[in-house]
């Protein structure tokens, strides 16, 4: 029995903890979130549904420090990071000029709100525990490329490729009607991918797919990918998340199996791969015929459906056309490029515009 701090107390963050609670693995939850919200009270109802040790910690977690302080109190097994200073569905989800917009745009202009906490807490962790595990959900396909030069990259990405992956499994195992063992499925991609997958809606370009192998079969797979169904008005989007986080959260806690899945931003990578992981370590798990390069470039070049033209090494961001035409009226500040460390000004003009939306 383990123990696993989870930073952020949003939907994504209860489903994770509902869902580690309910496999019987920890013996201790920490849920860390701002002071004075619906954090505490959320612990609380965590704990009598589960009748487990599940305390709360109400911290400012954009200061590394609060963050080190926290960790080095609980020393927990496992971290996960799964705040954000706003809700991506949220946002996506909204009928508003904005919304709109920034949906058009491409969720790289969006980094603004998922990267700070982020960099706050791998921060904080390092300072005091860097050999504990730490799984991010946010934006991990981007986040961690821009971390790892500073020694900064989490352990694990969470959801988008797992998604993808956990949903052509769906779709093998209705196809044979529940009757034969489903393959193994390896995904090359990222976020740029995963709505295709989740609606239904093959690409109109087919540069624009996922790679998808199965088994050993050198032929990338086709129409299994859209064969489910559209997802975009399920009331519980991040279920899938949730779920398809838990393999991986299980094989980074001491002791736990060994898992073969598909990754966002493993090893500090930009984009998605295959992994296995094992003894917590993540390592790649390529199809035999795929070299790296070929992968990486794959991923590189599927940013620019997220609005991203490319990425300096040291964090900047630049925007594709369609992302600067997409922001152009509503706020052109944000059509300039972006460093998500160094830039707070910028970043503060991102919430407030998503802060317009009502």
């Amino acid at each position: 029995m383990h123990s696993v701090m989870i930073f952020g107390v949003g939907d994504v963050g209860t489903r994770i903890a509902e869902g580690l609670l309910h496999r019987g693995l920890i013996r201790q939850l920490i849920l860390v979130d701002l002071p004075g919200g619906g954090g505490e009270v959320c612990a609380e109802m965590l704990a009598s549904c589960y009748l487990s040790d599940i305390r709360f910690e109400g911290i400012n977690a954009l200061n590394p420090a609060e963050v080190a302080q926290v960790v080095k109190d609980y020393n927990p097994d496992l971290i996960v990071q799964a705040a954000s200073l706003r809700s991506p569905f949220s946002v996506m989800m909204a009928d508003h000029p904005v919304a709109h917009a920034l949906h058009d745009a491409g969720m790289a202009v969006q980094l603004g709100y998922q990267f700070p906490i982020l960099h706050s807490v791998m921060q904080g962790v390092k300072a005091v525990a860097p050999e504990t595990p730490v799984a991010n959900v946010s934006y991990p396909d981007l986040t961690h490329s821009i971390l790892n030069p500073h020694g900064l990259a989490p352990t694990a990405g969470l959801a988008n490729t797992a998604i993808i992956k956990m949903r052509i499994e769906t779709n093998l195992l209705r196809k044979q009607k529940g009757s034969a063992q489903v393959p193994q499925v390896r995904v090359i991609g990222g976020h740029a991918h995963v709505y295709g997958v989740l609606f239904g809606e093959k690409p109109k370009n087919t540069a624009d797919e996922p790679w998808v192998f199965l088994d050993d079969d050198e032929q990338r797979a086709g129409e299994i990918l859209y064969a489910g169904k559209n997802l975009l008005h399920c009331p519980n989007p991040n279920m899938t998340t949730a779920m398809a986080s838990m393999p991986v959260l299980e094989a980074l806690l001491p002791g736990g199996n060994d898992c073969l899945t598909s990754m966002p931003g493993p090893l500090g990578m930009l984009g998605g791969y295959p992994v296995k992981i094992s003894n917590q370590k993540v390592e790649l798990d390529l199809p035999k015929h795929i070299n790296l390069s070929d992968a990486l470039g794959m991923n590189v070049s599927s940013m620019a459906i997220d609005g991203i033209e490319s990425v300096d090494n040291d964090g900047t961001i630049y925007y594709t056309q369609k992302a600067k035409d997409a922001m152009a009226s509503i706020e052109p500040r944000l059509t300039e490029p972006y460093n998500p460390i160094t830039d707070q000004a910028r970043t503060q003009i991102l919430l407030d515009l998503v802060d317009s939306i009502k």
